[in-house]
């Protein structure tokens, strides 16, 4: 069966969050900035240029860190992340937990798994002085010419010091203006110095030397996701993690293809995990029929306790998106912390 292509674009318009929680007929809908003129379709296909609502969003604020991470956001990516402050985020619960297709699941467990490898790499034992090294924010993305996942991080300590602390474990080389790192060990990314104060995580398995993506980046207009991603994190609540993908995509628990995804988390006041999903199906029927499955689908987890906790995501569709949403508790918060990284846990 012949599957239509998404173009990229779509991280604009279609998926903003006041768009999707609207579209969801979501209450919390009357929470989100409204948006400045006429809501644009969301059937899959490629999306129209950005009109001035969503440019002006690119406008907004932004923090030193989020300016230099967002700066090698490749405009051609298919899967795209922000965290902030998730590090010890267990992306396969929060997948289990919400659904998720395989493709989200990879962008929020991408946090965890590079934080406890660079742990291995840097020989560091004491979780404080790991924290040390890096800012809490995090950009993940999944280049279309790519095999597997690139993260960016800001640094926090001089790239010197950094430099000093790899130099046993592996080879410094130049690669297209940029100085790259090779580890030997089993850690599989290598370390691309972008600037004195931002560090790309490019995956060894790409061919050639896999930094097409980023000169992309450095070369070509901004992506027109940035403006999605800095209204996400502009807004009242804080946004612990936006993750956002273009199909069409494999769900496990559907019979239908997901035409593009999305899934936020976000900490409210008392230790409240605010967490929502939202895909966008082919069609309104495959909408009805996903809720249906979701409802029913059987939860693999690895104790009752988290598969009640997934039971109680409420789905729900309107059009041909399907939302489901759920508050954690604080007292159940902890089922969100990579056993591997709980000293890391703030």
């Amino acid at each position: 069966m012949h599957r239509p292509t998404l173009h990229p674009s779509f991280l604009l318009r279609p998926w903003t969050l006041a768009g999707v929680l609207a579209l969801a007929g979501c209450p919390k809908a009357k929470e989100a900035p409204a948006p400045t003129d006429a809501a644009s379709s969301t059937t899959a296909g490629p999306v129209a240029d950005p009109d001035p609502a969503s440019a002006g969003a690119a406008d907004a604020p932004r923090t030193p860190t989020t300016a230099a991470l967002l700066a090698w956001l490749d405009p051609d990516a298919t899967s795209i992340g922000y965290v902030r402050n998730e590090l010890v985020l267990d992306g396969e619960r929060l997948s289990t937990i919400f659904g998720l297709p395989p493709n989200l699941e990879s962008i929020v467990k991408a946090p965890s798994d590079l934080q406890w490898g660079l742990d291995v790499l840097l020989g560091v034992d004491d979780a404080a002085t790991i924290n040390e090294w890096f800012d809490d924010d995090m950009l993940v993305m999944r280049p279309r010419v790519a095999n597997d996942l690139y993260v960016v991080r800001r640094l926090e300590r001089p790239r010197e010091e950094l430099k000093k602390a790899l130099g046993t474990q592996g080879a410094f080389s130049e690669a297209e203006g940029f100085e790259v790192f090779r580890p030997r060990s089993a850690f599989p990314f290598n370390l691309v110095f972008l600037t004195d104060d931002v560090v790309a995580f490019v995956p060894q398995q790409e061919i050639g030397s896999g930094l097409s993506p980023l000169t992309a980046a450095r070369d070509l207009p901004a992506s027109p996701a940035e403006g999605e991603i800095l209204q996400a994190l502009n807004e009242e609540r804080p946004l612990s993690l936006l993750a956002m993908a273009a199909g069409p995509m494999t769900h496990l628990d559907l019979d239908h293809d997901v035409g593009r995804a999305r899934v936020s988390l976000r900490r409210l006041e008392g230790g409240v995990a605010d967490g929502e999903v939202a895909y966008q199906m082919l069609g309104v029927d495959e909408a009805k029929l996903a809720v249906d499955a979701l409802d029913k689908r059987t939860v693999f987890a690895d104790s009752e306790r988290m598969k009640e906790i997934a039971r109680k995501v409420a789905f729900t569709s309107e059009g041909d998106v399907v939302t489901g949403r759920l508050q954690i508790p604080a007292t159940d918060a902890d089922v969100l912390i990579d056993p591997r990284l709980k000293a890391h846990a703030k």
